[in-house]
């Protein structure tokens, strides 16, 4: 791969490394160590010095690039591995006396900015022992949001007969309902890849119900002014799971948003969307940070609408 090449996530990269001894002596003692770039993983068995393969270090479960701790190469005419590197005078010709590596490394789901690779190698000249390093390869990583969503849903009764910790069931559930009961949605979007700009959320109220515009109004306490109109519960930061029986807190903290469009992230309508109203959570410009497979950046978004 050449330097500056733009990757993904999953691609696999090949470092080829070319080992030279313009001088006017052999190098006897010659050795060669490399790191396995942040934010990469060693492919196994992917080690070669010359034309022969070189045994992975670590397990069969845990392989370990076999340059990462430095042993000795040298030219193919002398022995690969004898740390004998012959004298070139072929510089156009990298297949005669030079000693080459080569490995691969696939990129991780979410690495940095980019994947930057040095080597070292080391001989010993006039009795001294010298380390010379090599260019940096630079290679830089495009990494696409990963959204998945899980809606899920749960009936909390009605105002004579409230079952405010109802479990929350997924589309694998029917939810029964009867007029005047009130189902509560929520939407659970995770992030598990790069930065998902302008991201907005939104979900339809469904035909055959009514909108709660101020579900989740607080009551004014000391100090505290009361919230009303709000009809969006936004918790960022947390995740909600099948059978829970309450709704996620915010990390740092839960967020009432309120039903009225361009006063926060939240939107709740009447009407539009299926012909009844529609949720809209909106990030902006900024959208969703990025995440990870194992630590995905996670937020759960809810409504309720009630049976005529």
């Amino acid at each position: 791969m050449s330097p500056g090449t733009i990757v993904r996530p999953g691609d696999v990269l090949e470092y080829a490394i070319i080992v030279r001894n313009a001088g006017t002596v052999a190098v006897p003692s010659a050795t060669f160590q490399d790191s396995i770039p942040a934010g990469t993983k060693y492919v196994a068995n992917s080690t070669w010095l010359n034309t022969l393969p070189v045994a992975d270090a670590g397990t069969v479960a845990a392989p370990i690039m076999p340059f990462v701790t430095a042993r000795s190469i040298g030219s193919p005419e002398a022995g690969a591995g004898n740390g004998l590197l012959l004298v070139d005078a072929t510089p156009g010709v990298t297949t005669d006396r030079e000693a080459a590596i080569r490995f691969q490394v696939t990129v991780d789901t979410l690495p940095p900015i980019q994947v930057n690779n040095t080597d070292n190698v080391t001989y010993v000249g006039s009795g001294i022992g010298v380390t010379v390093s090599t260019n940096t390869v630079s290679t830089p990583i495009v990494v696409n949001p990963n959204i998945t969503l899980l809606k899920l849903g749960r009936n909390i009764g009605s105002a004579t007969s409230l079952t405010p910790n109802a479990a929350f069931a997924d589309g694998t559930t029917v939810i029964g309902v009867k007029p005047g009961d009130t189902v509560e949605y929520c939407i659970v979007y995770r992030n598990a890849g790069g930065v998902a700009t302008n991201f907005v959320l939104t979900d339809n109220v469904p035909v055959i119900m009514n909108a709660l515009l101020g579900a989740y109004d607080t009551p004014a306490q000391t100090g505290i002014p009361a919230q009303t109109n709000r009809g969006v519960y936004w918790a960022p930061g947390s995740g909600l799971a099948v059978n829970a029986t309450a709704r996620p807190a915010g990390v740092p903290a839960t967020i009432l948003l309120t039903s009225a469009s361009g006063d926060d992230q939240g939107t709740l309508t009447t009407t539009g969307g299926l012909g009844k109203g529609m949720m809209t959570l909106n990030l902006g410009t900024a959208g969703l940070l990025a995440g990870t497979h194992t630590i995905p950046t996670t937020g759960t978004v809810c409504f309720q609408a009630k049976v005529p």
